[in-house]
């Protein structure tokens, strides 16, 4: 019997500095005999810079890599296209700014055959570039919550930057990733709308990714607008809205309150609040019809 094949699939943007070293870890993941892998990439960069990159590296990869330009600048229709370059019984998804083990698609690979679910998940933990704030450091802004292997993980908490779907569970959603939700929220409405076909997902503490934080995203500039565009997808993707907005109405007021007491109690607490305004706020934003952050930033 030959054994299962797995796509990796990979949207880039104007990240051709990092790309050569993830795509060479990528093509050099552990297999271990269980499954043959290998690569679709997506460039979303409407200049096409990284394609000069990938083509060079497909040329001498002894793992298949599969390329395609996706101009608009639109995270959903990238994923879109990297799926239909997709072949073989597994997809895998990473983000550009992380950086997997040798083990990474081994243990995923095991994981969702051990779960016999429809989509495993792994931690993503930070690599800062440089010592960050120690505020930063202290609010775990871009520490994220981990769960034991085969736990079970409920939609809402679900992301593709460390994700592995089985492909029989996709064909029912056409698209795949609803193309409206240009700058994010794209990856949890797919496991929304999996929830509620009744597949299952699973977590995989094995399968540990670094995601690189460079020096801007350390800002309270960066976290607040991330907050804000964070917002509004929210509330394309929750499938009770009304409910949303009318609990970021009760909310906000109360925040807002609570900020000048949260200042005497240290930069994090305070910063920790007001990132919790911003999802609020830009979630009201939205329902209003107003969209102060359009564009996702790097």
């Amino acid at each position: 019997m030959a054994p299962s094949h797995v796509t990796v699939c990979l949207c880039t943007c104007r990240r051709t500095d990092r790309l050569p070293r993830l795509l060479t870890a990528l093509a050099g993941q552990e297999t271990a005999g269980a499954f043959t892998h290998s690569l679709a990439v997506v460039d979303n960069d409407p200049a096409g810079s990284a394609g000069s990159v990938i083509r060079k590296f497909a040329a001498n990869s002894t793992v298949e890599v599969r390329y395609s330009w996706e101009p608009q600048p639109n995270i959903a229709r990238a994923r879109n296209r990297a799926l239909s370059l997709a072949r073989g019984e597994h997809v895998a998804f990473i983000d550009d700014d992380e950086s997997p083990g040798a083990d990474w698609l081994r243990q995923l690979h095991a994981a969702v055959h051990r779960d016999r679910a429809s989509a495993v998940l792994g931690p993503v933990r930070p690599r800062y570039a440089i010592p960050p704030p120690g505020w930063l450091l202290r609010g775990k802004f871009w520490e994220r919550d981990e769960l034991p292997s085969g736990a079970r993980v409920p939609w809402n908490r679900c992301r593709t930057g460390n994700a592995l779907v089985r492909r029989a569970a996709l064909p029912a959603l056409d698209p795949v990733f609803d193309e409206r939700l240009a700058t994010g929220g794209e990856d949890v409405d797919l496991f929304r709308r999996l929830a509620a076909a009744g597949h299952l997902f699973t977590w995989c503490a094995e399968a540990v990714v670094h995601e690189d934080v460079p020096p801007h995203r350390c800002t309270r500039r960066y976290l607040l607008r991330r907050a804000l565009l964070r917002g509004r997808n929210s509330l394309r993707v929750t499938p009770a809205p009304l409910r949303a907005v009318t609990s970021s109405a009760a909310a906000l007021p109360a925040y807002l309150l609570l900020l000048p007491p949260a200042l005497l109690c240290g930069q994090h607490h305070f910063m920790s609040l007001a990132v919790r305004i911003g999802d609020h706020a830009g979630r009201l934003l939205a329902a209003a019809g107003c969209e102060p952050i359009r564009k996702r930033t790097p």
